[in-house]
């Protein structure tokens, strides 16, 4: 999960139309983000987390008290009921951990454009464990201004 986040915030930024200007004496001006320590402080994403494992860990408990005492059999028609269960938490979890990726490409891509016109860059460059950045030397570290954002919304 915290791998595709990653990877599809990286993608969404490096297509976000970060404007600028040439900074006068013809350099252009780089911002690095590093979307790593986007994630490990965004709250949605955060709480997202810990939402699901306390839910699984409950639900783990709840399909325990399900199954029977061991050395007891299990009949087929009961174990296609608790299948189709977990089948069905496994997809109500995954339904929501798409919606928050969704959502945090989103507001990761408008603040990284906000914080690219405020500080005139013309490019920013995605750092994340599958694609390291480049780093530029005098190149800003905008990550920091990003999380800013992200924490009043």
């Amino acid at each position: 999960m915290k791998k595709t986040l990653i990877f599809l915030a990286a993608c969404a930024t490096l297509a976000c139309g970060c404007g600028g200007g040439e900074t006068g004496d013809g350099k252009m001006r780089v911002g690095v983000l590093d979307t790593t320590r986007i994630l490990a402080e965004m709250p949605k994403y955060k709480d997202l987390q810990s939402n699901l494992a306390r839910e699984q860990r409950e639900f783990q408990k709840q399909l325990e008290s399900q199954l029977p005492q061991p050395g007891s059999d299990i009949s087929d028609e009961k174990k296609k009921l608790l299948q189709q269960e977990v089948n069905k938490k496994r997809s109500e979890f995954q339904t929501r951990v798409n919606q928050t990726i969704q959502t945090a490409i989103k507001d990761i891509k408008d603040l990284t454009t906000q914080v690219a016109e405020e500080k005139n860059l013309d490019l920013v460059v995605v750092s994340t464990p599958f694609n390291p950045s480049v780093h530029y030397n005098g190149g800003q570290d905008v990550t920091i201004d990003v999380l800013l954002k992200l924490k009043r919304i």
